[in-house]
């Protein structure tokens, strides 16, 4: 048997762990993908701007910049 389990914006909440400064239900978090930069993860607020999943940072950084949102890059060892 196998289970599964999809969370709603994961990366996100468990980087969000360990920066309590950051209110995950009010301001815009995204984490983006080592290799090209894209948003792999995004939570509600970020979804609200119109960022897709995927979509490029530099494309969007300004975007975020002004609505005082946060990304983190994502290391994958």
């Amino acid at each position: 048997m196998w289970v599964l389990c999809d969370i709603n914006a994961a990366y996100v909440s468990f980087i969000q762990l360990f920066n309590p400064q950051y209110d995950i239900n009010t301001t815009p978090l995204g984490v983006l993908s080592s290799n090209q930069g894209n948003v792999i993860a995004r939570n509600q607020p970020m979804k609200a701007l119109g960022i897709k999943m995927g979509e490029p940072h530099f494309k969007v950084k300004e975007l975020i910049r002004d609505s005082n949102g946060h990304v983190w890059l994502l290391f994958e060892v």
